[in-house]
């Protein structure tokens, strides 16, 4: 049995969350968005293979995001030092498993082990807060990078292999205000491979002052996003 183009691939939104976090665009396959009805297609977001793209422009391709499958992802999620795990949904006793039935959405795991076993077992504990489930291995594989590059958790060798760094813009919570905005991700602000963070109501509040002295450290204060 074959499985479907859409379970081997990463889902549209962890694909945009991939390339928002600056995760090179070079995979095989790629979600296309069409802008126009021809050749009897609609507008809207395709998954298609990469290495026509040039034909894809002839019909519309507006927007190309990289949409990695199971076996890029498992190139791409570091090998060290971190035991990074994906499973089906039977897992182990210290992860209860969800009831796939009723919760599709739950259906892979991926998390990070921890150096400790299970008492009186072989098997590896999990780290509770590294945990994300997910509707397939791609997208459980995905969270798990996503998971890894947020917290800053990926070497700087692993950075120049996989990383395109650039600036972007993100709601992000002000951890001052509270409020969500939608800041300025500024690439290389606090150093080598360091992102700064510019919210606008501090460029309004402070008109006058050094980009650097209003932006936040990513690394130095946890910041929400979605």
């Amino acid at each position: 049995m074959i499985l479907p183009l859409e379970k081997q691939c990463v889902s549209l939104e962890f694909s945009q969350k991939l390339r928002d976090l600056g995760v090179r665009q070079d995979s095989y396959f790629i979600h296309a968005f069409s802008k126009c009805h021809m050749a009897g297609k609609q507008i809207g977001w395709y998954l298609c293979t990469a290495d026509d793209r040039d034909t894809q422009d002839l019909f519309g391709w507006h927007k190309k995001i990289a949409a990695y499958t199971v076996a890029e992802l498992g190139e791409m999620l570091p090998k060290d030092p971190y035991w990074i795990s994906v499973k089906s949904f039977w897992v182990t006793d210290s992860v209860p498993p969800p009831q796939t039935e009723s919760q599709p959405d739950k259906r892979w795991l991926s998390g990070i082990l921890d150096e400790n076993l299970l008492p009186g077992t072989l098997a590896l504990k999990w780290r509770l807060d590294t945990t994300n489930y997910a509707p397939t291995e791609a997208d459980a594989r995905a969270k798990m990078l996503v998971y890894l590059i947020e917290n800053n958790l990926v070497a700087d060798e692993w950075k120049e292999r996989w990383l395109v760094m650039s600036d972007y813009y993100r709601m992000t919570k002000h951890p001052v205000t509270g409020k969500w905005e939608k800041a300025h991700w500024a690439d290389n602000l606090f150093g080598h491979y360091r992102y700064g963070v510019i919210f606008p109501s501090d460029q309004e509040a402070s008109p006058d002052a050094k980009i650097q002295d209003i932006a936040f450290d990513p690394d130095d204060i946890k910041l929400e996003v979605k």
